[in-house]
């Protein structure tokens, strides 16, 4: 499995070398796959197609401009998505840096993603990233959303406001964008 992985490594870091790219968007994610009882390492977890049904729940990372997977991670499906994201967040963009030393490295993650440890990396490392937060109620995002009276139109139904959003616990002010969407012209009606 290691060798494979490193071929893939490899081939995948040689065809972005020739394509001499400026910026690299690498995509973290994990996917499940639905297996057998026998299957090893699968465990009854997340399966959102079939709740009793063993998976595993690989975290993948692949490069959004070719569409190349860089890395497969394979765990159980038991599993939280983020576990183990640090580390393969890490050597991935440490190989980028290795392979295309010019290019802007930026990452893109979803909600799972958000812990302190991962956004703390993503920062120190100077690394752009986009990254979906959750509501939780200590981040006090509801609260900062409800007071907002201005927000830029984006068009006739999207607009958006920045803030730079304390987040005392962890020791960091950071930078957030949020959006809202118009979804409906019908007015409710109170019955």
């Amino acid at each position: 499995l290691q060798a494979l992985i490193g071929l893939n490594s490899e081939i995948v870091s040689e065809k972005l070398k020739a394509m001499n790219l400026a910026r690299v968007t690498l995509d973290f994610d994990g996917t499940v796959l639905s297996c057998g009882d026998k299957v090893k390492w699968a465990a009854r977890g997340y399966n959102p197609h079939n709740r009793h049904s063993k998976s595993l729940y690989p975290l993948l990372c692949h490069v959004s401009q070719t569409g190349h997977f860089l890395r497969v991670h394979n765990r159980p499906g038991d599993v939280h998505d983020s576990k183990s994201a640090l580390r393969i967040i890490k050597s991935s963009i440490e190989e980028m840096r290795k392979q295309l030393p010019c290019a802007v490295i930026e990452v893109r993650l979803d909600s799972a993603f958000f812990q302190e440890e991962i956004i703390k990396y993503l920062m120190k490392e100077e690394i752009e990233f986009a990254m979906k937060v959750p509501m939780w109620h200590w981040l006090y995002l509801k609260e900062l959303i409800m007071l907002r009276e201005r927000w830029t139109p984006w068009g006739k139904n999207l607009s958006s406001f920045e803030s730079l959003v304390p987040i005392e616990s962890w020791g960091i002010d950071l930078p957030m964008v949020f959006y809202r969407e118009k979804l409906s012209e019908t007015p409710k009606l109170n019955h």
